[in-house]
Formats: structure tokens, C-alpha cells, sequence
């Protein structure tokens, strides 16, 4: 039905311009170092002419198939049909190289054809080679050097430009109900996690932007299907695993909140406290002096897959909210602290999820503010947090419930009656992202 859909717009032309544009590029591979090499050697001579049978032998050969061709040379080549542009692109690629090159292309239309005039192994962006996996393991499979994938990027979208005459599309996002929303607040500070790589987080207000550091991806999908993002662009988040984004030079003061949308990826049994979304603290203070949103795990049974606040080891004070969060599922959660009140509000409601009293506990000269990980590194967020705003005061409750409705309201998601707003027990489940060629409604679900 969907094709049939498209057939019926189709517009047919007699004729159309055909293009094509191709170049060589030379890279590096990952060599093995003299104490890999003479292991491979070793275990090499050590098999004689026997057979190449087990997982060791195997990756043996391939570390001196490596060292004895050290560079290799792609040939990369973009096919303009009209408006149509092809990529042919002689690896395996993730989808986040298809989408980057989606994203910026100064055609109208297209698409990328991985493993065509050769095949150089996977090219993994460069920030997943800190993740691991076997699409990073230095082997013909997978050898190209770290900064292999934007090279071939930005080859590819120069050959585009060649053959359109056009510059590449700069990726921007589209303003929304949601967007108006925040920017009306005043934050000052404000990451949206739009990057598709590089290590900068960028603060849409311009004043403070973060680095991402190693452990982390980007451009997973984000809280779709809610009015985040306006068009069929889809919102896009970063995905912490083991890495956090830092900010040095923001200074909250005593009269702040934070607001953010965070998804959980990890059961609330698997560690004594399942993981932080953000921390205000000095890097690698043991004490952990500062303000730290989290959520528990099985050190706090009572608290377990529900958020905390915690104050540092000093104060050892612990405050914990009374909901349930579902896991993968996205959640929107404001912290509001005025001096020594602590309140934290959660999927748009107007009481607050967690209300207690906290000293501050850290030092203005000395914070720095972390998202998907705490100021000591323990206990890290395996998951996604997006659109983080930072404010030099206290949002009201009715301002954050807004906030909140912008987003509902706005994305096509069925809410309850104004009068019974949406249960905190009930979360926001991201849809997939759209295929821009798909013309069935969006859909998202209440969980």
C-alpha cells in the first residue's frame, strides 16, 4: 500500500542528466605493534602447514596480512542519476555513515551502496572504536585506521558537491512547540545532543560547550514521536556507555534547575545503584561533593529503578523518588534546587516525584557538570539523555508542566484530560525513526 502510495506521485521525466564522479584515497591500516607481530609469527610457525582452524590462528594470519600491507587505496565513487545521487562505497558501513551522508547531501534524493568496488572491512565511526566489538578488532575485516570514516565522509560529500554544483546541506534543526518552549525559559546552557560526530557538545546558547569523552555514541534516536522536533527530521540523542559529557566552566549557583529527557538501558537489579543522568561536582573528587541525579539500584532496595538525588559522601544524604521507571522508555525529569529545598519533577506533573532538604555540598570555584555519569566516574548511565538545559533559577512547577505538555501535545501521542495529567508511572516510548519516503502518521505509544 505504501509503494503504491508512492507510485501514484511519482512524476515521470523523458529525460534526466547522468553523473558520475570517483577518486582513490590512500589510508593506513592498524598495524600490530612488535609484541603482536612476533606473537602471530610465532603462533604462525608453531602451526607449520597445519590448517588455520581456531579463532587464535586466524586472527595469527590476519596481524601479518596487516603487516605486510600496511596502506591500502579505496576507490570511491558517487553516481548522479537527475536528482538522484548514489554513494558506492567499498566497506561495510554503519548506518550512522549512511545517515550522515543522507543528512548532508546536496541532492535531492539519496541513498549509499556499501562493499561496491572492493571491500575494506567494517569503518566504524572513530568514537566506536572506544566501545569495542568485532568491528573494531584490527584484522582485514575491520582494519582501516581510527579516522578512516570521516575521510571517507568528506570524500564522498566533495564528490556530491562536484557533480551538483551545490554546496553540502548544512544540518539544522527545525524549531518546534517544544523548542520555542525552552528557548522562551531563558536557559543558560543547553545541549541537544544533535552532533554526528566530533567530540564538541555543542550549547545552543552558545556560552558553555562540552566535550563528549570516549564511551559514548551519537546520533542514536531520541524521544520521538513527541513535538521535540518539528518535520519528519526525528530527534536524535547521545548514547552513554561508560563515557560522559563534561562542561568546566558552568557555575549554577545556589538557585538552579536542570531539565533533560533520559532513557535507561540497564535493569535496576544489575548494580547498587544503576546509573547517574547528570552530577555537579569537581572531576574526580572521591567525596563526590555536589548534587547528583540518579537512579537506585540494589544498594537502596526501596529505591531500586526509581530516581535519587544524592549529596555526596560527606552529607551521605539520599533522597528517593516514589515512581517506577519503565526501562527503555523516555522519560522527561526536572531538578530544582533553591537553596537547601530539593525538588525533582518528573513526566510533567506538578508535584514532585522527590522533595526533601540538601545542603550544597560542593564548591562554586571548583564544579564542573557532567550528563550520562557522575563527577567520580562511579556508577555511570548506560543509556541516552538528550536536550539538557541548565537555568540560573528555579523553574515553577506550571512552567515545567508545560514544558512537558509542549512536547505531548505537540507529537501525536495520546495524553489524559488537562484535569488528570499524565501518570508518572507512564512514560514516553520513542517510535522508531521515520523514513522520509514513508507516508504512514508517526506513531509512538504510552507505555
Amino acid at each position: 500500500q505504501i509503494a503504491m502510495r508512492a507510485l501514484k506521485q511519482v512524476s515521470w521525466q523523458s529525460w534526466v542528466p547522468l553523473k558520475t564522479a570517483e577518486t582513490h584515497l590512500t589510508l593506513q591500516r592498524r598495524v600490530p605493534d612488535e609484541q603482536r607481530l612476533a606473537w602471530a609469527r610465532a603462533r604462525m610457525e608453531a602451526l607449520g602447514d597445519g590448517r588455520l582452524e581456531s579463532q587464535a590462528d586466524i586472527y595469527a594470519w590476519e596481524q601479518i596480512c596487516l603487516h605486510n600491507e600496511p596502506r591500502v587505496e579505496l576507490r570511491l565513487q558517487v553516481l548522479g542519476i537527475g536528482e538522484l545521487g548514489i554513494a558506492a562505497l567499498p566497506n561495510e558501513v554503519y548506518g550512522l555513515t549512511g545517515l550522515k551522508l543522507k543528512e548532508q547531501s546536496p541532492f535531492e534524493s539519496f541513498f549509499s551502496i556499501e562493499l561496491a568496488n572492493g571491500a575494506f572491512g567494517y569503518i566504524p565511526p572513530p568514537e566506536q572504536h572506544d566501545l569495542g566489538g568485532y568491528t573494531t578488532w584490527p584484522a582485514r575485516t575491520a582494519g582501516l585506521e581510527v579516522q578512516a570514516e570521516p575521510q571517507i565522509v568528506e570524500t564522498i560529500l566533495k564528490l556530491m558537491e562536484r557533480l551538483t554544483g551545490r554546496p553540502r546541506r548544512k544540518p539544522v534543526i527545525p524549531e518546534s512547540p517544544w523548542s520555542r518552549a525552552v528557548r522562551q525559559s531563558r536557559p543558560d546552557a543547553w545541549w541537544r545532543f544533535e552532533e554526528m560526530a566530533g567530540t564538541q557538545a555543542r550549547d545552543a546558547c552558545g556560552r558553555h560547550h562540552g566535550q563528549y569523552e570516549p564511551g559514548t555514541a551519537r546520533w542514536l534516536p531520541g524521544p520521538n514521536g513527541t513535538g521535540i522536533t518539528a518535520g519528519r527530521r526525528g530527534n536524535h540523542a547521545a548514547h552513554f556507555a561508560g563515557g560522559r559529557m563534561v562542561c568546566r566552566d558552568l557555575k549554577p549557583g545556589s538557585h538552579y534547575s536542570v531539565e533533560c529527557w533520559f532513557w535507561n538501558g540497564l535493569p535496576p537489579d544489575a548494580r547498587p545503584v544503576t546509573g547517574y543522568i547528570w552530577s555537579i561536582g569537581r572531576d574526580g573528587d572521591h567525596t563526590a561533593a555536589g548534587d547528583h541525579l540518579g537512579i537506585g539500584g540494589t544498594h537502596e532496595p526501596a529505591a531500586a529503578g526509581k530516581l535519587i538525588f544524592f549529596g555526596g559522601s560527606e552529607s551521605n544524604r539520599l533522597l528517593t523518588g516514589t515512581t517506577p521507571l519503565s526501562l527503555r522508555t523516555w522519560n522527561h525529569v526536572v531538578f530544582v534546587r533553591q537553596g537547601h529545598r530539593i525538588s525533582v519533577y518528573l513526566n510533567g506533573h506538578t508535584a514532585p516525584d522527590i522533595s526533601g532538604e540538601s545542603a550544597p555540598t560542593w564548591k562554586e570555584s571548583h564544579t564542573h557538570f557532567f550528563v550520562g555519569g557522575r563527577c567520580d566516574r562511579f556508577a555511570g548511565l548506560e543509556g541516552r539523555v538528550d536536550e539538557v538545559a541548565v537555568y540560573h533559577r528555579a523553574l515553577t512547577p506550571d512552567e515545567i508542566a508545560r514544558h512537558y505538555r509542549m512536547a505531548v501535545d505537540a507529537g501525536r501521542v495520546p495524553t489524559a484530560p488537562e484535569s488528570q495529567p499524565l501518570s508518572p508511572k507512564k512514560s514516553l516510548r520513542s517510535s522508531p525513526v521515520p523514513d522520509e519516503h514513508d507516508t504512514r502518521p508517526a506513531t509512538s505509544e504510552v507505555d
